[in-house]
């Protein structure tokens, strides 16, 4: 089975960001979904499987997006609910009621209608980059802010950008918050001996056809190694260049492709 990510969906076609899909396109992949009766599992019913070792039901899929963005909510968010689907939304709590991003009125429609929320840090720091104080802050005060104004349990928990290093570290740190689940930025699928603090997902971005995607639904290897090059890459530009080398770089030469700036923290 299979986690998507997403964050961005838009108007644009193609979209200007590189991780946002065109709103159009995201309807095709749901009705799609919906249409070849795929089953959309939450995360919390994956927790258990993964937990009991129970078979993973075929065609299952997960359903998330990262961030908090308004353009969820205003896109993803209702025709989600006209085809009954289900998704994890992860929230970056210092960001909740600044503009592009959802308030907290609008993540609490999200509660009423079956939609799990999740952590996505406080300001979408790099977190593998950082000591473990500044990790705790990001992991624990992002639960605490989210609980106190949902008034619901925040057990899951999306790393900002993955982690391509220190992963023993956060996963620890993320245990003692008290997380019972992690979602990454790690690319792969879903078993019954996958690491539920470690969870791979897909990312869905603007260069996705649609026969892509439904090769990703039908785990596609080679779309898999495809996707495990890119990854493999980058993770290794920043073993040479250093992460703050990596992300000064990337910031520079991207900057144009985030009209949010939503993953630069900070600015």
């Amino acid at each position: 089975m299979l986690i998507l990510l997403y964050h961005g969906i838009t108007e644009q076609n193609p979209p200007k960001e590189i991780y946002s899909v065109n709103k159009e396109e995201f309807k095709k992949q749901m009705l799609y979904l919906k249409e070849n009766k795929y089953n959309i599992l939450s995360l919390g019913r994956l927790a258990e499987i993964l937990k009991r070792k129970e078979d993973i039901p075929e065609k299952s899929v997960i359903i998330t997006f990262d961030d908090g963005l308004l353009s969820q909510f205003e896109y993803a968010y209702p025709l989600l609910k006209e085809l009954n689907l289900s998704a994890c939304f992860f929230i970056t709590a210092s960001k909740v009621n600044q503009t592009n991003y959802m308030n907290w009125v609008q993540i609490r429609i999200l509660i009423q209608n079956n939609m799990e929320i999740g952590s996505h840090g406080l300001t979408h720091q790099i977190l593998y980059g950082e000591n473990d104080k500044v990790i705790v802050n990001e992991l624990k005060t992002s639960k605490e802010i989210l609980e106190k104004n949902l008034k619901i349990p925040i057990d899951y928990l999306s790393i900002p950008r993955g982690w391509p290093f220190r992963e023993k570290k956060i996963i620890h740190l993320s245990k003692a918050v008290g997380y019972n689940l992690v979602c990454s930025s790690k690319i792969g699928y879903i078993n019954l001996n996958s690491d539920i603090f470690t969870l791979p997902r897909i990312p869905l971005k603007r260069n996705i056809a649609f026969s892509e995607f439904i090769q990703i639904l039908k785990e596609s290897s080679l779309k898999l190694f495809f996707y495990k090059i890119e990854e493999s890459f980058k993770n290794n530009l920043k073993i040479v260049l250093g992460i703050k080398n990596y992300e000064y770089i990337r910031k520079k030469l991207l900057r144009k492709e985030y009209t949010n700036e939503h993953l630069f923290p900070g600015e």
